[in-house]
């Protein structure tokens, strides 16, 4: 789909995450599509923390510019330990800050500012919206909110994200459920701000040769937290009695130890650390079987990278999984959804539902072929021309 820019006028658009490449994540890679589609036809600035240290204050993206800031923190911890040489160092640190952003928009002239995950830049936002006029649309990608629900209403944190919201022209979540979860914490925020639209995928995993004969092992990729799920994974496997070898990425081997004790002794595990989009690709097209087993999922972005690689899946029903299961299935007839759902199994978060759906999918070597001929339909759903062409109807008339 070819977007008509005839109405759309020649502006300058900020970008503002709280990260950026080179670091990894769904968060950068999101950022990175929506900076690579503003500058179709505007000037572009991406803005980010200049996080580790030793990225460049000053780089560039496909042409784009990239300017990198130390942001930091609340001091509130200087100020309950009496640190005030910390809180002064702070101070000073902020304000030189400021400076440098304050002298960016003069030269600038932002007309949108779109807002990634701020957190901590949330200050630096509303205090140049004082001076400046442009449009602030806000992303929300899941971990932000997170983060908001369990903040006092009545702290300084919670007052700076009202008042962000508040001042937005759009806020856009990337699942329904993270919106009727955002506006829990925020039930004052004009309901007509709210806004869908789903993240689309890389296009190494739309592009890449499907695989129709697989591997023996058992592939998954998360953060080592409680909430994706890990021991839930491990404890279902156990049930199944595996030989399988079991492939899991994304963390720390120690904090995965850590995290299970000894509930790994009797499978054949191998922590690979954090990997990059094209070995998660290499892994998940070849893989017997991939598992997400999260108590919690804003969207589920590896949920769709992994669809749109041909893999088998078990996953569970929680957060947006939902919407990534049927926004796959969108163009599909009946009996293609029978074939979808054979394998790709949709689960409750728990060991019986979890290890019973292994077993299927492992057991069901007949339609393998007829899966992977759906795949090209399904990722035709998760390009993002298609999905900021949703994005650019949106904000055609702000900027």
């Amino acid at each position: 789909m070819d977007l008509d820019f005839k109405n759309f006028k020649k502006s300058t658009v900020i970008i503002w995450s709280s990260s950026f490449l080179p670091n990894i994540g769904g968060l950068e890679s999101v950022v990175a599509e929506y900076a690579n589609f503003f500058s179709l036809k505007n000037k572009v600035i991406i803005i980010s923390n200049r996080y580790p240290r030793n990225l460049k204050k000053k780089d560039f993206h496909n042409n784009i510019l990239v300017k990198r800031y130390n942001f930091f923190h609340s001091p509130l911890n200087y100020i309950k330990n009496f640190r005030i040489d910390l809180l002064c160092s702070w101070l000073f640190f902020k304000v030189l800050t400021i400076l440098k952003l304050f002298d960016l928009f003069i030269k600038n002239k932002p007309n949108t500012v779109n807002v990634h995950f701020p957190d901590n830049q949330i200050f630096e936002i509303l205090f140049l919206k004082l001076f400046f006029k442009f449009d602030i649309i806000i992303n929300l990608h899941g971990n932000e909110v997170e983060r908001i629900k369990y903040l006092k209403k009545y702290s300084l944190r919670y007052y700076f994200y009202n008042r962000l919201f508040k001042e937005s022209k759009h806020i856009i979540a990337c699942s329904n459920s993270l919106i009727s979860e955002a506006k829990a914490i925020f039930p004052k925020i004009n309901g007509n701000k709210w806004k869908v639209i789903y993240n689309g995928v890389n296009t190494i995993f739309l592009s890449e040769k499907l695989n129709i004969s697989k591997s023996d092992y058992i592939f998954s990729a998360m953060r080592f937290v409680p909430k994706k799920g890990l021991d839930l994974m491990v404890k279902s496997l156990s049930l199944v009695k595996l030989k399988n070898n079991i492939i899991i990425a994304g963390g720390d081997k120690n904090a995965a130890k850590k995290l299970l004790g000894s509930m790994i002794t009797n499978l054949s595990v191998n922590f690979s650390g954090k990997l990059k989009p094209k070995s998660i690709l290499a892994y998940l097209k070849d893989t017997r079987l991939t598992i997400i087993p999260s108590r919690e999922e804003p969207y589920g972005i590896f949920l769709a990278e992994a669809i749109c690689c041909g893999s088998p899946i078990v996953v569970t029903n929680v957060g947006g999984i939902p919407e990534v299961i049927s926004l796959a299935k969108t163009n599909l007839s009946n009996e293609q959804k029978r074939i979808f759902d054979n394998f790709v199994k949709v689960v409750p978060p728990n060991i019986h539902s979890i290890s019973k759906s292994i077993k299927l999918i492992l057991e069901n070597k007949r339609e393998n072929d007829d899966y992977i001929k759906l795949i090209p339909i399904i990722r035709k759903n998760f390009e993002w021309k298609i999905i900021l062409s949703k994005f650019y109807n949106l904000i055609r008339v702000s900027i």
